[in-house]
């Protein structure tokens, strides 16, 4: 049975991983073609709702969600390499 501790230190690793995946993400998004951007989205499986339409004084009220496949959180050292290795 894992530890309160070995579960926070499992967390904040996952979390570490997490922060570095967008760092390189944020990165290479800029420079990415269109369809490598599709290709990111779709594995992240991101999804876009419209919840309050807005108007001419107020921007719209949005909702976006998408998943980070574990694979891609687990290696604390992941690199740009990685990255696009699992969008390819």
């Amino acid at each position: 049975m894992q530890t309160w501790s070995d579960r926070n230190e499992a967390e904040s690793e996952r979390m570490a991983g997490l922060a570095k995946l967008a760092e390189v993400a944020h990165r290479r998004l800029d420079a990415m073609q269109p369809a490598e951007r599709r290709a990111v989205l779709d594995l992240l499986d991101v999804k876009v709702g419209v919840l309050d339409a807005g108007d001419r004084r107020r921007p719209p009220h949005i909702r976006i969600e998408g998943q980070v496949p574990e694979s891609l959180v687990l290696d604390g050292n992941l690199s740009s390499e990685d990255l696009r290795n699992a969008i390819c």
